[in-house]
């Protein structure tokens, strides 16, 4: 609601015949949200979120905690800023967004001998050449002409041509 719906009219008929102005107060419901989803961490909100609205001029402080190895980076919304607390005024309905990020992994493809084939790995990586956190890549080898593959070695093992590799740390 606007600030300028505040004040309405109102109209009351029956026994009191009322023909006046009221003042009402919006519901004051506090929405928090986490980017980029549930697994990078926590809001903890104090007094804790329920679901009634909050008295109006209630103060909540809001807590980040991100789960690890995500890192907290922001909040977006009715609220900005970089620390992990943060408070909100409550006078109307409010959204806050915890921001958090995801490190990001290298994944180094090599082949041996050099010039014996390439590797194709899907996805491939970002523009940084890195993976987020937790994705899954699957490596499939693409021998040269003349040569056949034999075997992965390092963050992948075995002889399978298809293997998944998943990115928690950097790897070759």
């Amino acid at each position: 609601h606007e600030e300028n719906d505040m004040m309405r009219p109102l109209v009351m008929t029956g026994a009191t015949n009322y023909n006046g102005t009221t003042n009402y107060i919006a519901p004051a419901y506090l929405s928090v949200n986490i980017q980029p989803g549930v697994g990078a961490g926590t809001v903890v909100a104090s007094p804790t979120l329920g679901t009634d609205p909050y008295t109006n001029g209630t103060v909540v402080t809001l807590n980040a905690f991100p789960n690890p190895p995500y890192t907290f980076t922001s909040w977006s919304g009715a609220v900005t800023g970089t620390t992990t607390n943060v408070q909100v005024t409550m006078s109307s309905f409010k959204s806050v967004t915890a921001n958090f990020d995801a490190p990001r992994y290298s994944l180094a493809l090599n082949v041996l001998p050099g010039g014996s084939g390439t590797i194709n790995a899907m996805p491939a990586p970002g523009a940084d050449t890195n993976y987020t956190y937790g994705t899954t890549v699957t490596l499939t080898p693409v021998p040269a002409t003349d040569y056949w593959f034999v075997a992965w070695s390092g963050a992948a093992t075995g002889s399978a041509n298809t293997v998944q590799v998943t990115m928690d740390t950097n790897k070759i």
